[in-house]
């Protein structure tokens, strides 16, 4: 089924506010040149765009990921931020790190804005997932990677507005901060077992979607979020 990216992104870089989670504020988006360096999108926002719901749901991704777990998995999680351009100090995950949202688990990243060197783009350190180094959860800064990895193992990720790639997290990564326009992200978590941030018990009416036959085809997949 064909994913409306631009529904997605005018929907999301609407005006609305937003959280920073790095900076214990909240702020509008049209404030965000004052003094913030991220802003996080409510997840509510993020699950009653109708397109998003699809997108998680995509047949394709669903194969993939099969192919990838080979056990049944769950849409875990799910986050929407800016990364708004500065030439001040990385902040959070824009400095190298592991993620350790859950034991057996892939992410799906959406670039809503097109990501070249100056706009943020995503680095990972290749198959550093397999290596037992930095495995302390804990931010560390581009020296302690560059002394330990060649540079050649070092991918640094850009694309046109709308790119899409799934990643292990686990490997040593982080975003660059943007020094010239602002990035828009959408990631969505997929897992074995759900993580600590998974909801407990379903905060969504799945009958009342109007993607409801897509979340009832992947009722499994969607539990955690979506009661039936």
């Amino acid at each position: 089924e064909k994913i409306n990216f631009e529904k997605i992104y005018n929907d999301l870089s609407s005006e609305s506010r937003l959280y920073s989670a790095y900076e214990d504020n909240n702020f509008y988006l049209k404030d965000e040149n004052k003094k913030y360096k991220m802003g996080y999108i409510n997840t509510e926002k993020l699950l009653k765009n109708d397109e998003v719901l699809k997108l998680i749901n995509h047949d394709y991704i669903i194969e993939v990921l099969s192919n990838y777990f080979g056990v049944e998995f769950i849409f875990d999680n799910i986050w929407s931020w800016w990364s708004f351009k500065h030439d001040d100090k990385p902040l959070g995950p824009q400095n190298f790190h592991r993620d350790y949202n859950s034991l057996n688990f892939l992410k799906l990243f959406i670039y809503l804005t097109e990501v070249d060197d100056d706009s943020g783009p995503h680095v990972f350190i290749k198959k550093s997932h397999k290596k037992d180094v930095f495995n302390k959860i804990a931010r560390y800064n581009d020296r302690e990677i560059e002394e330990k990895f060649k540079k050649e193992e070092i991918l640094k990720i850009k694309g046109n507005k709308y790119k899409i790639f799934l990643a292990n997290t686990f490997c040593l990564h982080k975003g660059i901060p943007p020094i010239k326009n602002d990035r828009l992200l959408l990631c969505v978590l997929y897992s074995v077992k759900p993580s600590r941030a998974c909801p407990k018990l379903p905060i969504f009416d799945a009958s009342t979607s109007k993607v409801s036959n897509t979340l009832y085809k992947n009722k499994s997949l969607n539990k955690m979020y979506f009661k039936y």
